[in-house]
């Protein structure tokens, strides 16, 4: 660029918020659609771009086989794949808390680290020792070992 010339720079506030809100809009509308995620009986219509920017699994996926359609075997209901779906859209995801080792678990497997991120920091508040539990009659050292075991289930966390 020229020395001299002036230059003009715009932040325009909430426009991703807004964006994403369009983007789950068409999805709803079912435009611009290029592929069907199919899971069991679930078939879920999106945009391949915004899918593979929340999950690399998928990404590769739609590299490996450019078709417009993809099967996921997932063990997990095709409720949750399409909740986990919809919060590439929508950035929010909500479900009961018995059900977070499902969600943990189908995140990790689709490689949505922001998701498998946040049900660990979830569960984790689930499987801390609470003071107190000796009193009944559950020894400090049988409920260490227990939460250790469960830890060590969870998929190792990614440092940046």
């Amino acid at each position: 660029m020229a020395s001299g010339v002036e230059v003009l720079r715009f932040q325009l506030p909430g426009h991703e918020a807004a964006t994403l809100r369009n983007m789950n809009q068409l999805r709803a509308e079912e435009r611009f659609c290029d592929v069907t995620i199919v899971a069991d009986s679930l078939k879920f219509r999106g945009h391949k771009v915004i899918l593979a920017a929340c999950s690399p699994f998928l990404r590769d996926q739609f590299l490996l086989n450019p078709s417009s359609e993809l099967q996921v075997s997932l063990m997990h209901s095709a409720r949750i794949v399409a909740d986990l779906l919809l919060s590439c859209y929508t950035g929010a995801l909500e479900f009961a808390v018995r059900d977070i080792v499902n969600y943990l678990t189908a995140a990790s497997y689709l490689q949505m680290e922001h998701v498998v991120e946040k049900c660990r920091n979830a569960l984790s508040q689930f499987i801390e020792p609470k003071i107190g539990l000796k009193e009944d009659g559950v020894s400090e050292a049988s409920l260490v070992s227990s939460v250790s075991a469960t830890k060590s289930l969870l998929p190792p966390a990614r440092t940046p």
